[in-house]
Parts: structure tokens; C-alpha cells; sequence
């Protein structure tokens, strides 16, 4: 199952309730935690545009679970948006040969050139973060407004529908 592969999309979350088993994030606002301590099933955003989504999450090899993660809607796809504080933090907490990272935006068409420079941009930064640069994957939507997430329990990453 691991690391997580590089696909185009769509695959598609199906939330309980509306969404309401997994906790809804806005733009520019960070979450980072611990997944067993969450009352929730995952975590998502809405209305990806020019945005970029980034979630970080750390495998527990022993326990054979999610540990801890790091999630944030990025205002523009830009790296230099994102709240880095909170992520170095999550990785100082993490064993960082098992993190793996999923990037994942909307650029309205598959082959423009913005999508690989964002994309290219976040990865730099995270290896630059020592996360393996096998561990690091790319989710691309061909939805303008897309609600992005993650389910902590079996690592699910895509479209909320």
C-alpha cells in the first residue's frame, strides 16, 4: 500500500453525514496532530483552485498505523504560503524515512506547465525536510473548486464527494 502512488484522479472519498465524520479545514490554516487523539475519521478542504493541497503523514511501523500528520489547504500552491513552523514541527515529532506526502491540486488542464512547478516547488521543500523523495506523490484534479482529503484510517487520500 505504501509509499502512496502518483495518479491523475479522480478517486473519490465517500463521507458519512455530509462530510461530517471528518473535520473541514479553510485555506491557509494548518492542522497537525496526532491520529489517534483526532474525533474524527480524516480531514478535508474545499474549493481547491489555484491552490495546493499538502498532507504529510508518518507511518508507525510497529504499531502498524498512521501516527502523526500535517495538513494544510496552501493559498496559491505556493510553498512560501505554507505554514512551515507547523510542519517542521510535525516532522521534529516524526521518524521521517516514514512520512509519506501527498500533494494535490487543480490546474484545469492536466499539461499545464504551473502544475509540475508547483508540484516540483512542494517536493524541494519537503526533501529539503529529509522526507524521502520515493515517499512524496502527486494527486492532480481536473475538478476547478475541488474538495480534497484524507481518511486517517487506511490512508485514502482524493476527492471528498
Amino acid at each position: 500500500m505504501l509509499p502512496l502512488p502518483p495518479t491523475d484522479g479522480p478517486i473519490m472519498i465517500r463521507a458519512q453525514q455530509n462530510v461530517a465524520d471528518l473535520l473541514s479545514v479553510a485555506m491557509s490554516k494548518a492542522v497537525v496532530g496526532v491520529v489517534n487523539q483526532q474525533p474524527h475519521n480524516g480531514i478535508w478542504t474545499s474549493g481547491v483552485s489555484d491552490c495546493a493541497v499538502l498532507v504529510v503523514m508518518e507511518w508507525d511501523q510497529h504499531a502498524n498505523h498512521w501516527q502523526n500528520f500535517f495538513f494544510e489547504h496552501i493559498a496559491g500552491g505556493d510553498i512560501s504560503n505554507a505554514n512551515k513552523n507547523q510542519l517542521q514541527q510535525m516532522m521534529t515529532n516524526s521518524n521521517v524515512n516514514n512520512c509519506y506526502a501527498v500533494i494535490g491540486h487543480y490546474f484545469g488542464v492536466l499539461d499545464n506547465p504551473d502544475t509540475s512547478t508547483v508540484f516540483s516547488n512542494i517536493k524541494r521543500f519537503l526533501i529539503a525536510q529529509n522526507v524521502p523523495a520515493e515517499n512524496i506523490t502527486e494527486y492532480i484534479s481536473g475538478m476547478n473548486g475541488m474538495r480534497f482529503g484524507i481518511l486517517f484510517f487506511g490512508g485514502l487520500f482524493g476527492e471528498v464527494i
